[in-house]
């Protein structure tokens, strides 16, 4: 396995930046990638993509210790239609200063997830502890792990939301499948998860153990549509409301 470590940048993307690039194709694979540093700008501890219709892959690689030290994405800044497919990494001790320890996206984005491990990674001020994805994207992970991470806000591990731009309020969709939630938190919701206005929250066959929050302990849920299927809750707390789900939904 390669190794990229201690880059840094007073800017985005300590390792790899792509401004105002359409169309770029990027793939990473069996690389580690540890304690790389964006100290300022929009976000990506290592890799920043801003441009319409751009490819992000990764496969088998290790991220840990990376940081954006301004604003979000602790690894990865993604924006703008492009398409994200991540399998078999790992995320650990990532920090993102205000959201996303690991990895942001927004507007129109397509993320997959497979067998990841995501740990201990955090939003220092805003939410997202592990993962942000942000209007009319759609977020898929499946066989996957989130441990230990956290948010100051919302969503220990992941917040999902359509609510910057009107006309995407209402198109976002979420869908997670055999994944475990343990040990998340939030400080005002969502423990391990939460979305805002999406079209579509689907949980199926996971586990959420000893996640915490002041309003859904594992879960805080707005979409117009929520599923859950083979899913089991333990030991999940909330100071206010729903232990397990806070769920605000019009079709259950």
């Amino acid at each position: 396995m390669g190794v990229i470590q201690n880059c840094f940048t007073d800017d985005e993307g300590a390792v790899i930046n792509f401004e105002d690039k359409d169309n770029v194709k990027i793939t990473l694979q069996d690389i580690a990638f540890k304690h790389n540093v964006s100290d300022n700008g929009t976000g990506g501890g290592v890799v920043f993509v801003n441009g319409s219709n751009c490819t992000l892959t990764a496969i088998g690689c290790v991220f840990s210790e990376n940081a954006n030290n301004w604003f979000n994405g602790g690894v990865v800044y993604l924006n703008n239609s492009s398409t994200c497919k991540i399998t078999c990494c790992e995320f650990s001790d990532n920090y993102g200063e205000e959201s996303g320890g690991a990895l942001y996206a927004n507007q129109d984005n397509k993320i997959t997830i497979s067998h990841c491990v995501f740990d201990n990674n955090e939003a220092g001020y805003d939410s997202g502890g592990a993962i942000i994805i942000l209007d009319g994207s759609t977020l898929q992970v499946d066989h996957s792990i989130f441990l230990n991470n956290k948010a100051y806000s919302q969503g220990g591990a992941i917040y999902q939301g359509d609510s910057i731009f009107p006309d995407k309020i209402g198109t976002g969709i979420l869908k997670i499948e055999n994944c475990t939630f343990d040990s998340n938190a939030a400080v005002d919701s969502g423990g391990a998860i939460q979305t805002k206005d999406l079209k579509e929250t689907a949980i199926n066959n996971s586990e959420f153990t000893a996640n915490e929050s002041e309003d859904g302990g594992a879960i805080y849920i707005s979409a117009k549509t929520s599923l859950f299927n083979n899913c089991e809750f333990v030991n999940n707390n909330a100071d206010s409301n729903g232990g397990a789900i806070h769920l605000l939904t019009t079709d259950l």
